[in-house]
Order: C-alpha cells, then sequence, then structure tokens
C-alpha cells in the first residue's frame, strides 16, 4: 500500500515480483507477437492496475526457460541472442527457478545479447548478472543501442559472490528502445539473468514476470553446488528488492509421476516468503489452478497446507475458485495444467481485484 501511495503521489516507483512457473510466465497463451507472457497473468494484473489504481506496466523479464515439452512454448522474441551467446545449461540453482532461465556467453566476442520490448517507455534499464570473486570471470559493457554512454561492468574479481544489479541510462525517453549487452572482456564468462527498463520521469507499479517453466519449488531453492545461494533467487530479491511477491508454485511439484511431499512443498515456499520478507516484501501465495488428472489430489493437499501456514501469510486461493471441469467447457484450457488467454485474463483479474481491496 505504501508503494502504491508512491506511485499516486509520483515520488516512487513500486515492483511487483511474479514467482512461478508455466502458468505465470503464459505458456500457452496466444503469441502473435512472439512471446507468450504478454497474455500471462501477471502482464493483466499489469493492465488492469494501470486501469484502474494507479500508472502501471510490464517491468522484469527473465530469460525463458527450457522447461516446456514444447520449446516454441517459452521463445520470447524479445531477446536476440548474438554470436557466443545461448542459455547456460551447466549447473542447476543459477539464475530463477532452477530451468536455465539465464543466457551466459562463455568468452568475449562481438556478438550482443539484446532485448526490446515494443510497448514499455523507458529511459533507463536494470540489468541483473552473476558477480562473483574469481578473476577467471569476464567484463560485459552495456548500452542502448540508440546511443548514449556505454557502461562497463566487472563481473568478476569482486568482493562477493552475488546477483548484482547495474543501470543504464538511455539518451531518450521512448518505447521499444534497444538494450544490448555484449562479452568485453579480455578473458571469461559473463551471466544475465534478467532485465527491467523503467521511465525515470513517471513512477509506476512495475509487474515483473519470472515464471519459469516447468519449475517446482525445490527447483526455486535449490542451491548451486559451489557458491551455495549467492547465485538464485535468494541472491537476487537482495538485489531486487519487490514491494510485493506473489509466489504461484505448486503444478509441477504435484506431478504423479514423483510428487512432493507436502511438508517440504510447504518448507520450499515458506523459505521464498521469509527470504522476500528480509528484503522488505509483502508476501501473497497464489495458489495455483487446478489441474486435470492425478495432479489434483496432491495441489489439493499444497492449497490447505498453505492456508495454515505459520506465521500466518496472505492466500489467495484460486484453486477453490476454479475448476478443471468449468475452465475445459468455457474454453479457458489448453491441456489438462495450462489455461490460455481467456483463464490467463481472469486470473491476472482476480489477482488485481484482490491486491486492490488493500
Amino acid at each position: 500500500r505504501a508503494a502504491v501511495n508512491a506511485v499516486q503521489a509520483g515520488t516512487a516507483p513500486a515492483k511487483i515480483l511474479c514467482i512461478g512457473d508455466s502458468t505465470t510466465y503464459g505458456t500457452a497463451a496466444s503469441m502473435a507477437e512472439g512471446w507468450s507472457n504478454q497474455n500471462s497473468w501477471p502482464s493483466r494484473l499489469a493492465e488492469y492496475l494501470d486501469r484502474h489504481v494507479a500508472a502501471a506496466e510490464r517491468g522484469l523479464a527473465i530469460p525463458p526457460s527450457d522447461g516446456s515439452s514444447v520449446p516454441a512454448r517459452t521463445e520470447d522474441t524479445r531477446w536476440t541472442l548474438g554470436a557466443g551467446w545461448s542459455r547456460y545449461t551447466t549447473n542447476i540453482g543459477v539464475g530463477l527457478g532452477g530451468k536455465n532461465s539465464t543466457y551466459w556467453a562463455p568468452s568475449p566476442g562481438a556478438g550482443y545479447l539484446d532485448f526490446k520490448d515494443p510497448y514499455i517507455v523507458a529511459d533507463r534499464f536494470d540489468v541483473y548478472y552473476l558477480a562473483t570473486t574469481s578473476a577467471a570471470f569476464g567484463s560485459f559493457r552495456a548500452v542502448v543501442g540508440g546511443g548514449g554512454t556505454p557502461v562497463d561492468v566487472a563481473a568478476g574479481g569482486q568482493t562477493a559472490q552475488e546477483v548484482r544489479k547495474v543501470t543504464v541510462t538511455a539518451p531518450t525517453r521512448a518505447a521499444n528502445q534497444l538494450f544490448r549487452v555484449r562479452n568485453s572482456g579480455a578473458s571469461g564468462a559473463i551471466y544475465i539473468i534478467g532485465v527491467e527498463p523503467w521511465d525515470s520521469t513517471k513512477p509506476r507499479i512495475r509487474v515483473g514476470n519470472a515464471g519459469s517453466s516447468g519449475s517446482t519449488t525445490t527447483g526455486w531453492v535449490a542451491p548451486q553446488p559451489s557458491v551455495g545461494d549467492a547465485w538464485n533467487v535468494f541472491s537476487f530479491l537482495k538485489a531486487f528488492k519487490p514491494d510485493l511477491t506473489i509466489i504461484d508454485l505448486g503444478i509441477n511439484d504435484a506431478n504423479p509421476a514423483s510428487p512432493l511431499a507436502v511438508a517440504t512443498f510447504l518448507a520450499n515456499m515458506k523459505r521464498l516468503a521469509d527470504a522476500a520478507a528480509a528484503e522488505g516484501s509483502a508476501v501473497l501465495f497464489k495458489t495455483m489452478i487446478p489441474s486435470g488428472g492425478d495432479r489434483y489430489g496432491r495441489e489439493a493437499e499444497y492449497v490447505e497446507a498453505l492456508k495454515g501456514i505459520s506465521p500466518r501469510r496472505a492466500v489467495m486461493d484460486v484453486f477453490n475458485h476454479y475448476s478443471y471441469e468449468r475452465n475445459v467447457a468455457r474454453g479457458w484450457m489448453n491441456d489438462s495444467a495450462h489455461g490460455n488467454d481467456g483463464l490467463y485474463a481472469d486470473e491476472g483479474d482476480r489477482v488485481a481485484e484482490f491486491l486492490a481491496r488493500y
């Protein structure tokens, strides 16, 4: 509420971080412009808040994961990988979600990692990257394609291993600006886990979609073998500083092939919530939409466990609001676990209406 009041007063922005899996990312939504999370429930949330509460727009974008059995579902044409860039797949626990939502350039080269959102008016770009004490890591140069002063960043040889943020200024305030990063060091790799364009002249509520397709609660809290929690969501929260964190996980934990124990699910969710709260964020648990088939029973157990979590946190229960059969009858399901534009729009509206009451 305090952050939204600041947006309405024009004094500061507010940041909402949506942690989730493919149903947060927007998998199976329409992809008319090449990226499905344009029609995700976090995008719809931003639209609703913009119309009814305060100026709002999409915020943080993370690289798409490799967690979909249909790779096209996690394409995102806002990102373009130049020569030398690829998704980082070597170790778990790097980036957000544990499903390789990280781009890296293993050695210096001429190629750029580009990001461009056609609808966001911005004059600033925050880039989130991995820093390390190892001198073997490289450096990168970040710049807005239309001009402006490049920012050079040394990712290696730092005082700590952690996720860091650097802000790059654009020469003009405009939509569809091209943001570029390249490995500019003499040697060594660089790792990018997110970009957020924003407008310094008009504070807004920025709704970041950190949905990682295929992710589980265990994947979100998994440490990287050599650096522990220094390069995953726990370090990212320290750099990002959300005002509100919405956590929407569980469908992949309920996979009938290897369902996660309820107690473990609850402990993972509590770790995520406690880490966000430690950074000053309010926390909302949003339950999953109900799946068809064998996932449903374990999902119901997760939902009931969340409602009794201690200490108590806000729980928005959409699981028991919807029914899988009704969503199918309305033509809102793409498959047994994923909605389509209609369901994601309804979800986004419901989350916004829930928040607007407070």
